[in-house]
Formats: C-alpha cells, sequence, structure tokens
C-alpha cells in the first residue's frame, strides 16, 4: 500500500504478483520499488529480480535468474551468476527492465538520500533520552529495542509498546517534526518477530517499510 499522508489518502493498496514469503525489498530509486525473491532458506541467493512502479502499485518488469548490483536512478546494474560462479554485469533501464548500452555511473551508483534507523538497544546510552521523549509523546512507553532516525525536520521512531489490558507487545512507527507535532503515528499488528524494522529506510520525502509479509507501505511525509 502507499499512503500519502499529507492528504490523508490511500494511493493504492494491492497484493504483488510474484512475491511470498521469501521476498525481500531491495530498496526506492526514482519511482520504482526493487525485490529479490528466493527460493527459500536453503538457498539464499536471490532467483528473480523485480519492480513495482511506487505510484500505483502497477508490475513494471521481473528478470529471472538475475540480481541487483547498483543503480544511478536511471539505470540498473543487474547481476546473473554462471556456472563457473563468476557474476555476468549487464545493464538495463530501471522503467521497464530493457538492455541499455549505457553503464551506470558509478558515482551515482548508491541513491546517498536514502538511510536506515539505527538500533539503540536497551543498554544504549542514548535509550532511555529516546524512550522518555515518546513516552512524553505518546504516553506509552516503549520496550525493547528502538529503531530511531532523523532527516529534513523529521524525527523517526521504531518501537514496541504494550498497549491498554494487552499481554503482548505491539509495534509502533511514529513519525514527528522537530515541534514535537506528531505527523504520524500507527500501531502494526501485534508480531514481535516481524521483519518490519529491520526492512524499512527514508528519506526527506518518503518513509517506506514492510508492514507485514504480504503488506509494502510507502509514505509521503508532510513538510515538516
Amino acid at each position: 500500500a502507499v499512503i500519502d499522508v499529507e492528504n490523508n489518502a490511500v494511493r493504492w493498496q494491492k497484493t504483488i504478483a510474484d512475491t511470498d514469503w521469501w521476498t525481500s525489498l531491495i530498496g526506492f530509486y526514482s519511482g520504482v520499488l526493487l525485490f529479490h525473491t528466493y527460493a527459500g532458506s536453503e538457498q539464499p541467493a536471490p532467483k528473480s529480480l523485480l519492480a513495482i512502479d511506487a505510484k500505483t502499485g502497477v508490475f513494471l518488469w521481473k528478470l529471472e535468474g538475475y540480481s541487483f548490483v547498483a543503480t544511478d536512478g536511471q539505470l540498473l546494474q543487474t547481476g546473473q551468476t554462471q556456472s563457473d560462479l563468476q557474476l555476468n554485469i549487464t545493464h538495463r533501464h530501471l522503467r521497464d527492465g530493457s538492455l541499455s548500452a549505457a553503464s551506470v555511473l558509478e558515482q551515482s551508483a548508491t541513491n546517498a538520500s536514502w538511510r536506515f534507523p539505527t538500533e539503540h538497544p536497551e543498554s544504549s546510552p542514548y535509550y532511555s533520552v529516546i524512550g522518555q521523549f515518546i513516552q512524553k509523546i505518546i504516553g506509552k512507553t516503549p520496550q525493547k529495542a528502538l529503531n530511531y532516525g532523523e532527516i529534513g525536520g523529521h524525527i523517526l521512531f521504531f518501537q514496541y509498546l504494550y498497549h491498554a489490558n494487552a499481554t503482548a507487545l505491539s509495534r509502533s512507527i511514529l513519525v514527528v517534526n522537530t515541534s514535537k507535532t506528531v505527523l504520524h503515528h500507527e500501531t502494526l499488528e501485534t508480531d514481535v518477530t516481524s521483519t518490519a524494522f529491520g526492512e524499512s529506510f527514508y528519506n526527506e520525502h518518503h518513509l517506506v517499510y514492510l508492514k507485514n509479509l504480504q503488506e509494502l507501505v510507502v509514505i509521503k511525509l508532510p513538510k515538516p
């Protein structure tokens, strides 16, 4: 699903074809979401690479036997493992997956604007300060490790909370600005073992995370 928080609207919500338990989010580049699919836990190497239009949820393309290497936002560098375990590199257009004669620009091969939250375990010297900040805003004390991120006037928190009369922890995502105004606060289903916090990243305009194993969420962050 893609949620436009600024306009309080759901842009799209659907189950993406060709994805299952063994699907992993790679990243978000120039409006395109990239995923790896795997055969299972016994085969850790990606079996295919697929792309989704982040704005519409439309399936763009799928490459069997290829994996992601790098992108500059326009072109995509893909790899295919040969029988001799050598990686065969090809260059493609990001939007349609077609082959390109041009190469990915090395200086732009990674999108430096995208960041990942930093995990603070309970032993971290910053844990109590961050925890008290969250408690003052939402009135609940976070449990276990905290994930924290900050960019462009947005402050992001990913934490576990006990809700009223609950015996199990729930996952919570909180976004505030520097004035402590709550821009987004969502409680996800109870599932401490979920990968949702490990599979989240953000830039100045968007927050991307796995809500569960079947649902990817892209949130357009409002102006701080």
